[in-house]
């Protein structure tokens, strides 16, 4: 279920949380951010330091530090979220196609101690290409959110 691009507030639901993990706070609402899709187990929104524009990641509300972490059937509503929010990113940024990264522990550059999967979606043009991390200003971050949301 889609709303407003900025994320203001949790579903009306228990789950839980982990002191100091910026995306518990994000799940709780305390921290902003540009969504593009949620229920009341995951939330998708835009990466903050993008890849590309339109990278985009999908967390459970519920704290898990990595993936080994998670029952098996979450592991399978996760990724069942990621490929229906990477359709919408997909076709919203009119890319050719998508990575799904997962990275799980510091040796596999996970920065953010909490279960998420980043979809990065691209362009034939770039596949081979490497990739630096940009730095979108508010309008741009909106603009791509409205993009993929009207691909729902």
């Amino acid at each position: 279920m889609l709303g407003s691009n900025i994320f203001t507030g949790p579903p009306d639901v228990s789950i839980e949380l982990s002191p100091g993990c910026i995306f518990c706070s994000i799940a709780e609402g305390r921290t902003p951010c540009y969504k593009i899709y949620e229920d009341n187990d995951y939330l998708a929104f835009l990466d903050i330091h993008p890849f590309v524009m339109g990278h985009s990641l999908v967390i459970p509300r519920k704290h898990y530090d990595a993936l080994p972490d998670m029952e098996e059937t979450a592991v399978g509503e996760l990724f069942t979220v990621a490929a229906r929010v990477s359709s919408r990113v997909t076709r919203g940024m009119s890319a050719d196609g998508f990575r799904l990264i997962q990275n799980n522990g510091e040796a596999a550059a996970q920065v953010v101690k909490h279960v998420h999967i980043h979809i990065v979606p691209m362009k034939l043009e770039d596949k081979d290409r490497r990739f630096g991390r940009l730095s979108p200003t508010d309008k741009e971050f909106r603009e791509v959110a409205d993009a993929i949301i009207r691909h729902s």
